[in-house]
């Protein structure tokens, strides 16, 4: 008896380790230590966002740890019999599926930045372009203001000649 539930333990170990393998080789990549890293330093982003996204985050990271610590104790504490491996099992699946949330949550993270740089890039030829502009008008109105002068100084001109003219011939 004894010798039938330890081969039946190693055969549901090896089955949670092969759909845990599988599972995670068809989702999200797995994470590391440089993508898990997020600065609050985002030249203008939405920080409550960000921070809200880091504080989920760490939140699933404190589980995790709390989990790891609970599985090295029931492994531990209760190796020999099936009721503990089984609890192991379970929670090794648990902390399996808050890293692949934790990983969800730094992808989309990584997402929403990305749209954000995007829309400020965009923002800034806007800008460039609408600084153009003005400039342009600027040149324009000021051309007009050399037109206008030279008219003025042209009418004041002809004014002036047609004032000589009146007081010659009236003279």
């Amino acid at each position: 008896m004894h010798h039938l539930s330890q081969s039946t333990i190693a055969s549901s170990q090896s089955n949670n380790q092969a759909r845990d393998t599988e599972d995670s080789t068809n989702s999200i990549p797995m994470r590391t230590e440089d993508n898990c890293k997020v600065s609050n330093n985002h030249h203008g982003e939405s920080g409550r966002h960000v921070r809200d996204v880091e504080s989920k985050n760490e939140k699933l990271r404190s589980k995790n740890k709390k989990l790891k610590a609970k599985i090295k104790d029931l492994k531990a504490r209760e190796k020999d019999t099936e009721k503990s491996k089984s609890s192991t099992s379970y929670l090794e699946h648990q902390v399996w599926r808050l890293e692949r949330k934790a990983d969800r949550l730094i992808y989309k993270l990584a997402k929403e930045r990305a749209e954000r740089i995007a829309e400020r890039a965009e923002h800034y030829k806007l800008v460039q372009t609408l600084t153009k502009e003005r400039a342009e008008r600027a040149v324009e109105l000021a051309e007009c203001d050399i037109l206008d002068r030279i008219l003025t100084k042209e009418r004041a001109e002809r004014a002036e000649e047609n004032d000589e003219r009146e007081i010659d011939s009236l003279g």
